[in-house]
């Protein structure tokens, strides 16, 4: 399957609560392999765009998430109004537009944000790892 024709996948409302119990780094690995095997990930977005969070230092970041239905999950409190929003790797995040945009703005990402834990990463980190081999490191 090409990214391109990414499909959506199922995922059970018991694989949701398995993977958003998992510890920071386990669910960092389940995302990134997640959005890798589909060829998308998801965020939340407002009327304003992508929804923006702050890292413990400060700098904005974008969560990621593999499925509509975590991003779904944190769109509370200030994000209540934000609605998932799909991105495919190849058309749209594996451009050098989206690149660019997360230097000039000095943003991270943050994959599979769950309540208040989440790792972050720079953008290429991210892309790195999901262009890369599949992790070994979730249950």
């Amino acid at each position: 399957m090409s990214e391109k024709e990414a499909m959506a996948w199922f995922v059970s409302e018991e694989e949701v609560d398995r993977a958003r119990a998992l510890d920071v780094d386990a669910r960092y690995a389940y995302a990134i392999d997640k959005i890798r095997e589909h060829g998308e990930l998801w965020t939340l977005e407002s009327d304003d765009g992508w929804v923006v969070r702050r890292t413990d230092h400060g700098l904005p970041s974008i969560p990621i998430w593999p499925h509509e239905r975590f991003a779904e999950i944190e769109a509370t409190g200030a994000w209540q109004d934000a609605r998932p929003s799909r991105i495919l790797l190849v058309d749209d995040w594996f451009t050098e537009g989206r690149a660019a945009w997360f230097e000039k703005n000095g943003a991270t990402v943050t994959v599979f944000l769950s309540g208040a834990s989440s790792m972050c990463a720079d953008f290429s980190t991210v892309v790195e790892l999901i262009r890369g081999e599949a992790r070994d490191r979730y249950p």
